[in-house]
Order: structure tokens, then C-alpha cells, then sequence
């Protein structure tokens, strides 16, 4: 395979699946022969178990250089387009290495389905890649409900297929954004808090756990960045949570020990985020 003539411009926030597929749509290229043609001899299986892995850690499975040569694209500007930061910002504290990290995402995001607004598709915007974050289901831009679904038939995407890149569906083949019909708008300031959230998460010059500069134990500092992350928040009370996606995930009696270790009343919990992570239901 040579170099791809056609070689759409990178859309602000775009996944680095939502871009591949883009480009191979504009070639005439199928997604899977591309990863192929940039994969290890070592690692001939496009076909592993969790698609949205490219947008995760993609150089586990592909030749990165080899990819950004084909796609005329810089590195850099390809790993901008994953979750890599995060990776890096917990591998800098001895946290998450290799498959550890591939298993810590699939609880942050949805792995499965690929999430996408009508709107955006039809300006041309591509699959934004923090639309696939589970506790983010409105488009930041139109302030409308994320969804699964085609508009026509009603089958859910899956997250990679041969008409997404042209943001078609793959049972109908109709346009993903062929409908006409009312949005409920959701809760904007809400919405807009959970995506700056996730801004600073992956924004390589921001530092994952700045209560360190002061002083504050790493493990504590795991534990809050674990509520922080599943949304958990302060209400009134500083002893009462509301718990939203966290009581569907975590253990109500480790919940509470991870809050009583955080507040100087019990020893830690665990060791370690991993080990913290591996309590969930």
C-alpha cells in the first residue's frame, strides 16, 4: 500500500478511528486492510477483542510511524487523537502499564457502540473522540443528546464499521444524520463541566494529580481521582455523596472506606488505583 492521496483534514477533537476511517473512505481503501498494512509481523490480527483499542493505545497493535507516513500525518497529531495521555500521566506515577491500562478504559468509556450527534455528522465534524466517555451523552457544540442508534432503522453502530467513515449506517446504509426530529436538551452547565473535566484529564501539560505539589499522599490523591473521575460529588454534607454512575459501580462499603481514608478516619483501602478499580461489581 502506498501513500493515501487524499488526506482529509484532522477535525478539532476527532478520534483517531473517526479520522482513519475518514481517509480510507476518501481513498477507496478498506479500514482493515489499512491497520494490516501497518501492523508488526509479530501482530497479524486487526481482529482483536475491543475495536475502540486504536483509540486507546493504538501502538500496542500498529506501527505508528508506519501509519503516520501513509496517512501523511505527523505521530504527534496521531496519539492526540487517543487516549495516550492519560496512559503516560499514569505510567509517570508507576500506574497502569501495557493490558493494566486497556483495562482500566472499557470502565471509562463506552467500548462497544460508537456515540455520535446527528448535527455534528452533518457538518462534516466527524466522531468526536470524548463522545465515547460514558458520562458524557450531549454534544458539547449543539447541546443535544449523544446517540447509538440510526435515525432511519434503529440499529445500533457498532464502533468500527465499513459506512462510518461516511457516516452511513451499516444495516440501512442511510445517512446517520437523515432525520427530522425534536432534541431534549440537556443540562448545559453540567455537560460543560463534565467535558472540561476531561479536557484537563487529557491535556498533556496539565499535571493528573497536582494535589502532590502540596504535600498529599499519592494513595489518597488515587482515591479522590478515582471519585473525581466516576463523577462522584460533594453535596451539601461532607459526608453526603450523590452517587450517580458510582453506586451502579462500586460497592457501597468500599465506597465508604475509600471516603473515611480520605478524611484521616481509616487506613487505605488498597494499594494502589488498579487494585481500587478491581473492586468494582
Amino acid at each position: 500500500m502506498s501513500r493515501l492521496t487524499i488526506r482529509p483534514e484532522i477535525k478539532d477533537g476527532e478520534s483517531l478511528s473517526s479520522y482513519l476511517m475518514r481517509a480510507c473512505g476518501a481513498n477507496m481503501v478498506l479500514y482493515l486492510d489499512l491497520l494490516r498494512h501497518v501492523q508488526p509481523i509479530r501482530s497479524m490480527d486487526v481482529f482483536y477483542r475491543r475495536s475502540i483499542r486504536i483509540d486507546i493505545m493504538p501502538q500496542q497493535k500498529h506501527d505508528m510511524k508506519r501509519l503516520a507516513m501513509l496517512i501523511g500525518q505527523t505521530e504527534k497529531s496521531l496519539f492526540e487523537m487517543t487516549f495516550d495521555s492519560l496512559r503516560l500521566k499514569l505510567n509517570h506515577y508507576g500506574l497502569y502499564f501495557d493490558e493494566s491500562f486497556l483495562t482500566l478504559m472499557p470502565v471509562l468509556l463506552e467500548s462497544n457502540k460508537r456515540k455520535f450527534c446527528t448535527h455534528c455528522l452533518e457538518e462534516n465534524l466527524g466522531f468526536q473522540m470524548l463522545w465515547q466517555v460514558r458520562d458524557i451523552d450531549v454534544c458539547f457544540k449543539h447541546n443535544v443528546k449523544l446517540r447509538t442508534n440510526c435515525p432511519i432503522c434503529n440499529h445500533d453502530q457498532s464502533y468500527i464499521h465499513s459506512n462510518l467513515g461516511a457516516y452511513r449506517c451499516f444495516h440501512c446504509e442511510n445517512y446517520l444524520f437523515s432525520e427530522n426530529q425534536h432534541f431534549h436538551e440537556a443540562n448545559e452547565e453540567y455537560m460543560h463541566q463534565r467535558y472540561a473535566e476531561w479536557k484537563y484529564i487529557l491535556d498533556s501539560k496539565k499535571r493528573l494529580f497536582p494535589g502532590l505539589v502540596d504535600g498529599l499522599d499519592l494513595q489518597k490523591t488515587l482515591c479522590i481521582t478515582l471519585i473525581y473521575i466516576l463523577q462522584l460529588q460533594l453535596e451539601e454534607s461532607p459526608t453526603q455523596y450523590r452517587y450517580n454512575l458510582v453506586s451502579r459501580l462500586l460497592r457501597n462499603d468500599f465506597l465508604h472506606s475509600i471516603l473515611r481514608f480520605i478524611n484521616d478516619q481509616n487506613s487505605p483501602p488498597e494499594s494502589n488505583l488498579l487494585s481500587i478499580i478491581e473492586n468494582f461489581k
